[in-house]
């Protein structure tokens, strides 16, 4: 949690994270670190991997109470 703004199951952390990746993939790819390409396509995958759950969670149907 980000000063209790955003929680990290959140969609917004996650397409951050995503965008981030990206963006240092993209620098990193640039300077040919690659290490640094690497790891940030793990990253990304894990946020990819974040939001899909997070969409099939939204998506579930009502569990009686």
């Amino acid at each position: 949690m980000t000063a209790g703004r955003i929680t990290s199951d959140s969609r917004v952390y996650q397409w951050l994270n995503v965008i981030g990746a990206l963006g240092i993939l993209v620098n990193a790819g640039w300077h040919q670190a690659v290490p640094s390409v690497v790891l940030n396509i793990i990253w990304a995958g894990i946020g990819i991997v974040a939001l899909i759950r997070i969409a099939r969670r939204g998506r579930a149907p009502a569990t009686p109470e």
